[in-house]
């Protein structure tokens, strides 16, 4: 780890293990794949580990939850109108669809859904398992709090949160981003 406290380890079965250096024990065991994984490595500030394995996957993992990061859905059949859309800010989305769902019913993704997102107290979709950083914050997201979020970047704005590092450093880009953001995440029916 970019630390010097752990170490990662993988191998045929599909596990990603992460120890302690200091007692020689186990931090967390994570079933990553189901095929041999063949390489391991820490993100830069250590909050994640990448994996890579013969299954042709290379996944990410948040350490402390164990949760899949950005997970692909295999057969999905969800609509995508960021794909036909003309507004500027719809390019700038086909990164969150990886992540988010954009209706309530829709696939279970590695972030909560992002329907009725304008107005909503952060960290309130039920069944979503939120890191320690959005557990108990009071704020609800709007376009301030989304642009601050894109601005800064979510390991900035909300540390320690396991949504990577996603900036948009180009303010106009930002603010059109933001307005489509607003626009296809309330025209998504429950």
């Amino acid at each position: 780890s970019p630390d010097g406290e752990s170490a990662l380890s993988a191998g045929r079965y599909g596990y990603l293990v992460q120890w302690d250096l200091s007692t020689g024990q186990s931090l967390r065991t994570i079933r990553a794949h189901e095929a041999i994984i063949w390489a391991v490595r820490f993100s830069p500030d250590g909050r994640f580990a990448l994996t890579a394995s013969s299954d042709e996957l290379a996944r990410v993992w948040h350490l402390k939850t164990g949760d899949r990061i950005g997970m692909v859905a295999e057969g999905d059949d969800e609509p995508k109108p960021w794909l036909d859309s003309d507004h500027p800010g719809a390019p700038l989305f086909k990164k969150c669809a990886r992540c988010h769902s954009l209706s309530a019913n829709g696939r279970r993704r590695s972030g909560p859904h992002l329907s009725g997102l304008f107005g909503r107290p952060a960290g309130s979709v039920k069944g979503y398992n939120y890191s320690d950083a959005l557990t108990g914050v009071d704020f609800r997201w709007n376009e301030k709090t989304l642009f601050q979020l894109f601005d800064q970047g979510p390991d900035k704005y909300l540390p320690g949160t396991k949504m990577p590092v996603q900036r948009v450093p180009d303010s106009g880009k930002l603010t059109q981003f933001v307005d489509y953001l607003k626009e296809i995440t309330q025209a998504v029916p429950q």
